[in-house]
């Protein structure tokens, strides 16, 4: 029994098709890996980002407390030894 030509090209279209509804299926689940993994990187970096953003702000807090502390020593020392004229 021979195939009919339109028939065997209906066959091999609608194989191609399937080949590349399979093909997309597998590029989007590669897609998705990809997202997770840069989602999972971008959480890391920002991890670190904000630990170091607190940690400057600590320090710049530290700052400020010494530089009030020595401001108030030097002003304080002008009012136990004001200067001559």
């Amino acid at each position: 029994m021979s195939t009919h030509p339109l028939r065997s090209t209906a066959e091999q279209l609608r194989d191609e098709i399937t080949k590349t509804i399979e093909l997309l299926g597998t590029l989007r689940d590669e897609a998705r890996v990809e997202l997770h993994l840069a989602r999972m990187d971008a959480q890391t970096q920002w991890r670190h980002i904000t630990a170091r953003a607190h940690r400057a702000s600590l320090a710049s807090q530290e700052a400020v407390r010494q530089s009030l502390r020595e401001f108030e020593e030097f002003r304080a020392s002008f009012k136990a030894d004001p200067p001559k004229s």
